[in-house]
């Protein structure tokens, strides 16, 4: 048996699967509400501020709850932009490289 199919290290690394999807979907979700302008932008690697502060909230907020106790703020900060990026290469509006 190795390290990684202990089962307390497979329940963390399970949890923390769960949360990067969650994440993922939350993420997702804030793209598809974005303006075209707003996308043109994130196409570029830049984010509307208002919609992204609220998206951190509401990650913080999960994270006070006990959704994401291995985050920390800038973990959920992050994950949060790469999975917007993601969303944006998953579309039509691919990101400029």
């Amino acid at each position: 048996m190795s390290i990684s199919d202990c089962p307390p290290i497979k329940r963390l690394r399970d949890e923390r699967e769960q949360a990067e999807l969650l994440i993922k979907q939350k993420a997702s979700a804030l793209y598809a509400t974005l303006s075209k302008s707003e996308r043109t932008v994130v196409r570029f690697g830049m984010f509307p501020a208002d919609k992204m502060k609220q998206l951190d909230d509401e990650l913080l907020a999960m994270r006070a709850e006990g959704l994401f106790p291995m985050f920390d703020k800038s973990d959920l900060s992050r994950l949060s932009a790469v999975a917007i990026m993601d969303a944006a290469n998953a579309g039509p509006d691919k990101l400029v490289v």
